[in-house]
């Protein structure tokens, strides 16, 4: 005769924990999914970026650059597409 506790999952993990667990592979899946939908919107991130030109005593002239840090579409693609697997595919389990 078998005895099972109630409340735990053969492998020993508790089912709260099992549920944890799974809700924290959506919640990445999905951080992942609009992480990779921003980065084929957007394409880079933008930022300025103030140089000084001359400086002559207490009178300073400054220049505004404008850079872009440029994120390859590939980058976008794969995040995108591993949250949508993190959320699709099924965990193995472990017994």
């Amino acid at each position: 005769m078998t005895s099972v506790t109630v409340g735990r999952h053969p492998g020993g993990r508790t089912v709260r924990r099992i549920i944890k667990e799974k809700l924290d592979m959506k919640f990445i899946g999905m951080l992942l999914m609009v992480l990779g939908i921003a980065a084929l919107i957007y394409g880079g991130i933008g930022y300025n970026r103030q140089t000084t030109i001359l400086a002559v005593g207490d009178v300073k002239a400054t220049a505004t650059e404008h850079k872009t840090l440029p994120i390859a579409p590939f980058v976008g693609i794969l995040a995108l597409l591993g949250g949508i697997g993190m959320l699709v595919v099924p965990r193995p389990r472990l017994s």
